[in-house]
């Protein structure tokens, strides 16, 4: 019968140990097992304060994207996530030394790049069903990026990207994917502290592609036009 117990499997980098499985494995398993209920903020909570101690424990300079860090800005107070984004400035070899001290995280065998790691962290399940966090790294190197520029903090816990820093990156992301849920984070960041973002530090390349495909009234998309292009 198909477990946890049946796929997990001992991965071993240099001396550091952690457990992988395999994407194939997982998938079949997340279909017979996975609890569909929606993950809760303490949940996320949980699994974000595990991460973040142990990455700051190791001295590794990280801060948080994406729907997490939207929340934690208060910038949309309906947005949930099912995972949490880092940046974390680091080599993969690090990372592993922080993974290896959780036995309730899961590395996939197939997500493990040059810079990019796509991570499990298991939640308790009263009923034995599979219910569990999606932590996505993405690894900057020093020599491309000093972190330290980009780490602000909200709601005193949270370490996130500066709003610009963030902006930045849902302007990408929205570019490269044109998802509705980048789309609206941009819109909610924008309408609620608008006269905080230095427009001049985001690709006028976005920005216009942004506008182009927003999708909002008129009135909307003047206001967006005056604060990014300001």
């Amino acid at each position: 019968m198909l477990s946890l117990s049946t796929i997990l499997r001992p991965w071993q980098w240099g001396s550091d140990k952690c457990t992988w499985c395999s994407t194939s494995d997982f998938r079949q398993l997340r279909a017979h097992m996975r609890d569909s209920a929606p993950l809760r903020m303490d949940e996320l909570r949980a699994a974000y304060n595990d991460i973040a101690s142990a990455l700051a424990d190791e001295d590794i300079p990280f801060a948080v994207v994406g729907g997490y860090a939207i929340i934690a800005y208060g910038a949309d107070r309906g947005r949930m996530t099912q995972d949490i984004d880092f940046f974390v400035n680091g080599r993969p070899r690090d990372l592993i030394k922080v993974l290896r001290r959780h036995p309730g995280v899961m590395i996939m065998e197939e997500s493990c790049r040059a810079n990019y790691f796509r991570v499990y962290y298991l939640l308790p399940s009263s009923n034995g069903s599979l219910r569990y966090v999606g932590i996505d790294f993405t690894l900057i190197p020093s020599s491309a990026l000093d972190l330290r520029e980009y780490q602000g903090y909200t709601d005193d816990r949270t370490r996130v990207l500066t709003l610009n820093a963030l902006v930045e990156a849902k302007l990408e992301a929205f570019y490269v994917s044109g998802a509705a849920k980048d789309r609206n984070d941009i819109f909610n960041l924008v309408s609620k502290y608008g006269t905080h973002i230095k427009s001049k530090r985001q690709n006028q390349e976005r920005v216009n592609f942004f506008l182009e495909h927003c999708g909002f009234m008129y009135e909307a998309r003047q206001i967006l036009e005056f604060v990014l292009r300001q």
